[in-house]
């Protein structure tokens, strides 16, 4: 458990009631902050996941857009832009397999 209690010097309490009452107050508010820094974190994860989610969908819609020109360019039909996509995945593919054989 986080415990993070200030140096306090207990013997100038002369009340020991007293003496739990602050170490109870001290804990609440370590507990707090332990809350606290963890929903922090939550809600950085949550930001950075919308953010890759925003970027994929960019991307996706780039693609489309991409596919609607290519399919607008070749007339229009399905199976020339079939053959397009296909020649852009091997053309990706060979591209990845170069950069595999520079590592």
């Amino acid at each position: 458990q986080h415990y993070n209690k200030p140096a306090i010097e207990w013997d100038i309490f002369l009340d020991p009631q007293l003496v739990r009452l602050v170490d109870a107050a001290l804990t609440v508010v370590d507990e707090l902050e332990t809350k606290l820094h963890r929903i922090r974190l939550k809600r950085e994860r949550i930001r950075q996941q919308r953010r890759k989610e925003r970027e994929e969908k960019r991307y996706q819609r780039k693609k489309r857009e991409e596919m609607m020109k290519r399919m607008r360019m070749n007339g229009g039909g399905f199976g020339s832009l079939a053959k397009s996509a296909i020649a852009e995945d091997d053309s990706d593919t060979a591209t990845s397999e170069d950069e595999d054989d520079d590592e």
